[in-house]
């Protein structure tokens, strides 16, 4: 028996390939689009927007590192690479995931702090 056989049918594995494509496209899109406007407006930047550069650039890593494997495996019905890869995939994941959490609860911080410098009363 095949452990990285996958349990899907051939034709849902396809779509799910298909959708995993145009997620990752957009993905790759919308985050280049990002980093292109930042670096435009770098030396006007302030540094809680650096937070948005680096939820973008964690990202587009993701983008980048995994999702292209995640569609190859979903189109060839089986995941590719064996065990190396699935270890690379599981390191990657950890590793984006873990900086876009960080990233996140940094940013939340940062706009429960501003937006209790607003509601403050005035002297």
């Amino acid at each position: 028996m095949d452990v990285y056989a996958s349990a899907l049918s051939p034709a849902l594995d396809i779509g799910t390939g298909c959708y995993l494509l145009v997620l990752t496209v957009l993905s790759i899109v919308g985050n280049l689009l990002v980093l292109i406007m930042a670096f435009r407006r770098s030396s006007r930047m302030k540094p809680p927007e650096l937070l948005s550069v680096n939820l973008a650039v964690t990202d587009l890593g993701t983008a980048i590192t995994m999702y292209p494997l995640a569609v190859a495996s979903a189109w060839s019905h089986h995941w590719l690479g064996g065990d190396v890869s699935c270890i690379y995939y599981g390191l990657a994941g950890f590793f984006f995931g873990i900086a876009s959490i960080m990233n996140l609860t940094i940013l939340a911080i940062v706009r429960f702090v501003v937006s209790l410098n607003l509601h403050s009363p005035s002297k």
